[in-house]
């Protein structure tokens, strides 16, 4: 992507469109759609992380949610299952919640429920280690190589070219490119987001909070996956 930003502003080696100056344009604008495109409700931004080995007793998921740690993205978590620590896949569980409190429980040897507080993850005590799969809206990788994966939209790398050029025009003085550039990053947005909301008609959205069993660890295949 920073390779086209250079090419469009007639600056292919980068003599002053350098990585330095184009890196956290790019990250910006990439961001600030990201935000834009959360309002076609489409399941762009859905992603399952896995949290293994999680020891008994926390009590939420603060320490997998800060810088470097593998929910430090989640934004809404909407499903999250449960199985002892090291079972096989098929003994994942689904655990209760969204909660709008979780209740005082004594420790059992399984999980009962989950609540999610200021963007923390809170959980039913277990007197066992267990691992976790959580389904949610995640934001998106940080873009930190000119090659980084774009997941939003197969146009959207464009789209990012195209206003950070216009930016970049902005900056430099030159109304033609900023109006020009300007003009294809927004019909790039129009088209990506007509796509989305497409993509979201005749999906059935289920309202109400999800309920899984609380009575113990009943064996794999329980719950519907």
């Amino acid at each position: 992507m920073r390779s086209e930003v250079q090419n469009n502003l007639d600056d292919p080696n980068g003599t002053y469109l350098d990585s330095d100056f184009l890196d956290p344009k790019i990250q910006t604008v990439y961001e600030r759609f990201t935000s834009e495109l959360t309002g076609t409700n489409s399941q762009y931004d859905i992603d399952v992380v896995d949290v293994s080995n999680l020891p008994p007793g926390t009590p939420n998921l603060a320490s997998y949610q800060i810088v470097g740690q593998p929910l430090y993205q989640l934004v809404n978590p909407t499903r999250i299952d449960w199985k002892p620590a090291g079972l096989a896949d098929a003994y994942y569980q689904l655990l209760e919640g969204p909660k709008d409190v979780n209740p005082d429980l004594i420790p059992q040897n399984y999980m009962v429920c989950w609540e999610f507080r200021k963007y923390i993850v809170w959980l039913s005590a277990a007197t066992i280690n267990v691992d976790l799969r959580i389904r949610g809206e995640y934001d998106p990788n940080a873009l930190t190589q000119d090659d980084s994966l774009l997941t939003l939209h197969p146009r959207i790398g464009y789209a990012v070219a195209c206003q950070v050029s216009s930016d970049v025009a902005k900056t430099r003085g030159n109304a033609s490119w900023k109006k020009d550039y300007g003009d294809d990053a927004d019909n790039a947005m129009d088209f990506i987001g007509t796509q989305l909301v497409k993509s979201t008609q005749g999906i059935i959205r289920r309202a109400g909070r999800q309920t899984g069993r609380s009575g113990g660890f009943v064996g794999p295949n329980s719950m519907p996956q």
